[in-house]
């Protein structure tokens, strides 16, 4: 049986312009991987499935599967009747605040990796990141888990 790829790419563009937002999206990934596993983890390890959960390019996020072929369908349905469940009852609460406590040493992380490369003259490059990373901060320290 051969292996296979799926990918989905939904379109949130929105979600990308501001640092809130984005950091509700960060939070929101890790605690839906960390549901997935929670859920069917140990049965896509028996099947050879993987997943994963990224940002595409600003606009949106890519979910991607890849594994054997007369599973992966199955799985990948499976996954997003989760999202749907999860969008109906929400995570648990400690899910999220570790979710955001993840996020937030994830883009303190951004600053170090500036200070490691300034020695390669890309300084200039990084400091988008930084600010980016910083408006981030910020968003997820005054994170409301009653609005999420």
């Amino acid at each position: 049986m051969p292996r296979s790829v799926m990918q989905l790419i939904l379109l949130a563009p929105e979600m990308f312009n501001d640092p809130k937002l984005r950091s509700y999206f960060t939070v929101y990934t890790d605690c839906l991987v960390e549901k997935v596993t929670e859920e069917i983890g140990y049965e896509a390890v028996l099947s050879d499935i993987s997943y994963s959960i990224k940002s595409f390019e600003n606009v949106g996020f890519k979910v991607k599967f890849s594994g054997y072929s007369d599973k992966l369908f199955i799985f990948a349905r499976i996954f997003l009747k989760l999202m749907v469940k999860v969008r109906e009852t929400g995570f648990e609460e400690l899910t999220v605040k570790l979710a955001v406590e993840k996020a937030i040493k994830s883009h303190k992380n951004a600053n170090v990796e500036v200070d490691q490369r300034t020695a390669n003259n890309r300084l200039i490059y990084l400091l988008e990141n930084v600010f980016h990373a910083n408006l981030v901060i910020k968003a997820l320290e005054s994170f409301d888990y009653h609005e999420f």
